[in-house]
């Protein structure tokens, strides 16, 4: 075992989002022999109660996005499959690895173990130091090989420790130990996944209640409308009916809240989808109200979020979110900070786009039903087709001004149709 340690120039995570003065020391198993025994124990530590996850590289995975593709695995997340519009960012580099990176963040992991380290190429091993720096978790590579010259090149420059002895591995491999930690996959503590696993749960479509009011939050004139701040209280949201643990926490029908969580948390893979269908889920806000919503109007604990009632800004609203969709939020933040936004900017960039059509997409993929949100709704929800046995439609309200034919989003009479098959 030697210890090498040289400063690195990058610079790490230190703002209230990432609350850690840096990254983690790289750590390098060396196993020079490929004893079966080193993968088992890297792939058995993988333990979402302990903040540890594994991720095992798929073999000869020629995409540029494979490894952020295979992290997004190891968090439980579902890909679109390939060559659906809405999943196109996943096979993109930066959007991948930006994906990856906040729901790690999002998630509270703080280890991340990879074997197989020496099948990897060097750009990915690279794409490994920039996980540990963005994120500051702790990356530990087991090298399945005698140290040579690519090895080298990729601990140089970097804080690094090098493990042979069997048992000091086995230590590094167990950090950090199990703790009370109860985020897990962003739901569940055991990262196993929650009810929503039978076919027929699977297919079974959830129709969420309609949300409470929230709080209205009159804007004095001329003033900015700031983030919710300590606007509302927690006995406020509750005299107000802005329930997030009590009233949103359903839904109706045979499917329980629990499982749009899980799917929420499992199967849509990119923070800001997941994150705008749980808010349209708590407050019933259509797309071009979802895109009004800054960074800054989410709380740092993610407890609350504010929404807009137009530019004007006249009648905003605070609305409680429940636990289970905070990690989403949180996610979504996460993911405006990697982007490089700034948090009073958008935090669902391009969510509108297309009518928005991939959240759409991913609310058919998912069978989440938004519809009853909308003012005006004649048709039941059918559980196994769909509603009306189409596709699930976000409330959309277009209609052309008078002066200029621009489409602009408008409060009330919103007539919200949902195409019937072709």
């Amino acid at each position: 075992m030697r210890h090498v340690v040289a400063p690195s120039t990058a610079p790490g995570p230190g703002s209230a989002l990432f609350p850690v003065s840096g990254p983690e020391a790289l750590h390098v198993i060396v196993d020079r022999h490929d004893d079966p025994a080193y993968t088992a124990t890297a792939l058995g530590a993988h333990d979402w109660a302990a903040s540890r996850i594994t991720v095992h590289p798929t073999p000869a995975a020629g995409g540029v996005a494979a490894l952020a593709q295979d992290v997004l695995y190891a968090l439980g997340k579902t890909l679109p499959a390939a060559g659906r519009d809405h999943g196109a960012w996943a096979d993109a580099l930066r959007p991948a690895w930006n994906a990856a990176c906040a729901w790690v963040v999002a998630s509270g992991v703080r280890h991340v173990i990879v074997p197989r380290g020496h099948q990897l190429t060097p750009a990915r091993l690279r794409q490994l130091l920039d996980l540990r720096t963005r994120t500051g978790v702790r990356v530990t590579v087991v090298w399945h090989a005698p140290p040579g010259r690519v090895l080298g090149a990729f601990v140089r420059g970097v804080e690094h420790r090098i493990v042979e002895d069997p048992d000091e591995a086995r230590a590094v491999l167990a950090w950090p130990p199990k703790s009370n930690r109860a985020t897990g996959s962003g739901w569940f503590a055991d990262g196993r996944g929650g009810p929503d696993r039978g076919r027929d749960e699977e297919r079974a479509w959830i129709t969420p209640t309609r949300p409470t009011p929230g709080v209205v939050v009159p804007r004095t004139a001329r003033t900015a409308c700031a983030g919710p701040g300590n606007a509302v209280s927690a006995p406020d949201a509750e005299r107000h009916g802005a329930k997030g643990d009590a009233e949103n926490e359903r839904a109706g029908g045979a499917a329980p809240i629990e499982r749009l969580a899980d799917r929420l948390n499992t199967r849509v893979a990119h923070p800001t989808h997941a994150a705008a269908l749980a808010v349209a889920v708590v407050t019933g806000t259509n797309v071009q109200r979802l895109a009004l919503i800054r960074g800054i109007d989410i709380t740092p604990d993610a407890s609350t979020v504010k929404t807009h009632d137009s530019r004007a800004h006249r009648t905003c609203r605070v609305w409680a979110v429940p636990r289970w969709a905070r990690v989403l939020l949180h996610a979504a933040v996460a993911h405006q900070a990697f982007e490089g936004n700034d948090p009073g900017g958008a935090v669902f960039p391009l969510i509108g786009v297309r009518n928005g059509a991939d959240l759409n997409a991913y609310a058919h993929e998912i069978h989440l039903d938004l519809t009853p949100h909308t003012r005006r709704r004649t048709t039941a929800t059918e559980p196994e087709a769909g509603p009306t046995g189409g596709t699930p439609v976000i409330p959309i309200c277009m209609k052309p001004t008078r002066s200029s034919g621009e489409s602009v989003s408008t409060d009330s009479a919103c007539d919200v149709t949902t195409p019937t098959p072709g």
